[in-house]
């Protein structure tokens, strides 16, 4: 099966795609995956695993649909929009990150402003 190709309970996801939507690292998602025992189709030659959308948890559902993405973190539900950028919010986020966490944010901020 194709990667994101509907199955019958839904879409499936990649644990790339998935990381890609939660802003995390594929290893994160294989991890909390492995750990919180998500069912999933494949494995074949390359071990990729699909995760079907209906058997993810519904926190991570909700991400991995735009519309309902935007409305849990107070954007437009009906475009998909994000909400207004919230400086006090982003301040608190860059403080909860661990210093190397911080270094390699700014490396790839160096990267995109070059771009």
């Amino acid at each position: 099966m194709a990667p994101g190709a509907p199955h019958e309970s839904g879409r499936s996801w990649t644990a790339a795609e998935i990381a890609d939507r939660l802003g995390v690292t594929k290893r994160e998602v294989n991890r909390r995956a492995r750990l919180e025992d998500w069912p999933h189709d494949g494995g074949g030659e390359r071990k990729r695993r699909l995760y079907r959308a209906g058997d993810l948890p519904e926190e991570v559902r909700v991400r991995l649909e735009p519309a309902r993405a935007a409305a849990a973190v107070g954007g437009d539900e009906e475009s998909g929009a994000a909400p207004p950028f919230d400086e006090a919010a982003l301040a608190a986020r860059w403080a909860g990150l661990a210093s190397r966490q911080r270094e390699r944010a700014e490396e790839q901020a160096v990267l995109i402003d070059a771009a």
